[in-house]
């Protein structure tokens, strides 16, 4: 099934994420190779419990509402396998650029490595730590996700509600 006539390639769509996740236990850690003091992990052990990040309660939830509710499903492209021979070979030899790893309380948990395109900025390589397709991640899609840790704990005055 081709679900973009542009592309030359016949591709899946692959969910990423599937969760709710403001409702979900969201076991969520990212990582920032290039500014490791950003590195995070949120999380939480019941739908009642409160939020932490990086082990600590987060008292203000302002920025982690805002920053969960732009999010119901994240997909992915498989089209990248096809149209870049060779190329996950390589970056499985690499440091990825961001990796991000969530789980839900019906989820196990998964890991995404990202890493950075040279050829253009809107999309990034990845792949779903446990399997071997290579994917294509949009940026206006996954994007949104790389906030570092200074993002729960700044001040929200100039930020605009999607």
């Amino acid at each position: 099934m081709n679900n973009n006539l542009s592309s030359p390639y016949n591709y899946r769509i692959i969910a990423i994420l599937d969760e709710v996740l403001s409702t979900s236990k969201l076991v969520l850690l990212i990582c920032f190779q290039t500014d490791k003091k950003e590195n995070f992990t949120l999380n939480r052990n019941s739908p009642s419990a409160p939020w932490m990040l990086n082990g600590k309660s987060l008292k203000d939830t302002t920025a982690l509402s805002y920053y969960l509710k732009r999010f119901k499903k994240v997909n992915a492209e498989s089209y990248a396998a096809k149209a870049y021979p060779g190329m996950k070979d390589s970056l499985v030899k690499m440091i990825p650029d961001f990796r991000f790893t969530i789980s839900g309380f019906s989820t196990p948990p998964r890991t995404i490595r990202l890493y950075v395109r040279s050829d253009t900025k809107s999309s990034f390589f990845g792949w779903i730590e446990g399997k071997n397709e290579l994917l294509t991640i949009q940026d206006f899609v996954f994007g949104p996700f790389l906030v570092g840790k200074s993002y729960f704990t700044e001040n929200l005055s100039g930020r605009k509600a999607n």
